[in-house]
């Protein structure tokens, strides 16, 4: 049976939280992961969702402010309802705290223990430059060690 992976933040604007949660959630669909998306664009969360079923993937979306609890507990019961189950969450966001602060709230209320990786992104690269190959290295480590172990919730800081 497959992991089924919440993917916080893939349909939000910014460049630094946005572009790296579509990454990570294109990165586990081909990996053969369920994606749920949540973030607060619907079209650009819709478009992240296309290309992962374009691509033979299973993914689903939600949108909504994911620093609010219930927004996070309707794309929790969005995975558990359509793939069964939730093994872990990618948090890609420019306020962690305010995440994790929501999302125990909406683990508590459903009885889900499962395991969360927080990916800050504080701030976009300088204009013209893109991330470099290490930290697209680390990520990759980091993705491949949540697919491979399940790791405890950790903390990441890509930028």
């Amino acid at each position: 049976m497959s992991k089924t992976i919440l993917v916080i933040g893939a349909g939000d604007g910014a460049w630094s939280a946005g572009s790296l949660a579509r990454t990570i959630a294109l990165l586990l669909s081909a990996h053969g992961v369920a994606v749920v998306v949540l973030g607060s664009e619907e079209r650009a969360v819709g478009e992240v969702v296309g290309e992962m079923v374009y691509g033979g993937g299973r993914a689903r979306h939600a949108v909504g402010d994911a620093h609010a609890s219930e927004h996070l507990g309707a794309a929790i019961d969005k995975a558990r309802d359509v793939f069964g189950a939730l093994d872990a969450i990618v948090a890609c966001t420019d306020k962690p705290t305010e995440v994790m602060g929501a999302l125990g709230p909406a683990l508590g209320a459903r009885a889900i223990a499962c395991d969360a990786v927080f990916l800050p992104c504080a701030r976009a690269p300088e204009a013209g430059s893109t991330p470099g190959a290490r930290r697209v290295e680390k990520l990759a480590e980091h993705v491949a060690a949540l697919l491979t172990y399940g790791s405890a919730t950790t903390t990441f800081k890509m930028f």
